[in-house]
């Protein structure tokens, strides 16, 4: 937590001379923070403004010590502020250092102003991109940094998008300065080459995603036959299992009913051989205990009844409304 605040305390000066040296520029102020530091003598490097930094340097001033200062801020849809700040200002950078690389002073330069060395560019480019980097698990940087096809594509094309065509313009332009062919022509052949780059990504990119929609549709075939064997394995299974409960429930039942008969049979003979010498009170007793056992033996037949039904495969057909 303690370097933490270090690091904003820090990051807040240098927002804060970043934004006095673009009012110095906007308003045509001078605050005296120029030279605060180091000296200059007036018209040493012609500029109107002894010392002052570069406007892009102002810029990047200003969007490195917001990006550090907004850290841990992050709006309702999980982009994290310091990194979309961190990629406006890599682009800045990355512009400036193109402009170094093929000779185009206006983009880095802005007459009677001080212009952005390239040693600035690229050290501004690298500071933006740690800042990206910083939190690869978080907002755009998870996109990126994930295993979905999202995350691979990108992490293949994002390096080939952005050095190659530089590649390609280095390779052109030095040609063109040589006398190999106009800057006509090397404009022309820059387009193409990149025409081609292009169309080979897209090629690329769309066999990728064939590749992967193809060995999902493998996984998702493989999963659904593997889904029906087991479906159809348990469903033997239970088929099996129905069988020997309905097989146990007829030999539980013909054991059952076997001793029901028995005591109902000779419960019926010591009746009729024993009527004369039994009271009304015992042929009574010897009734219930008949109706019991009879009505025990219904409710088995019944269950075994029920088993039929519920085991029986049964037939839809559409019903009539």
């Amino acid at each position: 937590m303690h370097n933490q605040r270090v690091a904003q305390l820090l990051a807040f000066i240098v927002m804060m001379i970043g934004f006095l040296t673009l009012m110095e520029y906007v308003f045509n102020l001078n605050f005296g923070i120029d030279q605060i530091l180091f000296k200059e003598a007036v018209g040493a490097l012609n500029t109107s403004a002894p010392n002052r930094m570069a406007l892009t340097t102002t810029i990047n001033f200003i969007l490195a010590g917001l990006s550090i200062l907004l850290w841990n801020i992050k709006t309702p849809r999980v982009y994290r502020p310091t990194q979309i700040l961190a990629i406006i200002g890599g682009f800045i950078s990355l512009i400036g250092f193109l402009a170094y690389i093929y000779n185009v002073s206006l983009l880095y330069h802005i007459p009677q102003f001080t212009a952005i060395s390239i040693y600035a560019t690229f050290t501004f480019i690298l500071l933006f991109t740690a800042i990206l980097f910083s939190r690869p698990d978080t907002g755009i940087m998870s996109i990126i940094n994930t295993d979905h096809i999202s995350g691979v594509l990108s992490r293949r094309f994002l390096p080939l998008i952005i050095f190659v065509p530089i590649i390609f313009g280095l390779i052109l332009n030095y040609g063109a300065s040589i006398g190999l062919y106009s800057e006509q022509l090397g404009a022309i052949l820059f387009l193409f080459s990149i025409i081609i780059f292009l169309s080979i990504i897209v090629w690329i990119t769309t066999l990728s995603i064939k590749k992967i929609d193809d060995d999902r549709r493998s996984l998702e075939m493989e999963y659904q036959t593997s889904l029906e064997e087991k479906v159809s394995d348990r469903t033997k299974e239970l088929e099996q299992s129905n069988k020997d409960l309905q097989q146990f429930a007829y030999v539980a039942a013909h054991d059952l009913r076997e001793p029901l008969r028995m005591i109902s049979s000779f419960l019926q003979l010591l009746e009729r051989k024993y009527d004369d010498k039994l009271d009304d009170e015992a042929n009574e007793f010897i009734e219930f205990a008949v109706t019991g056992a009879q009505r025990l033996d219904f409710m088995i037949n019944d269950l075994l009844e029920y088993s039929r039904v519920v085991n029986k495969k049964r037939e839809f057909s559409k019903g009539q409304y």
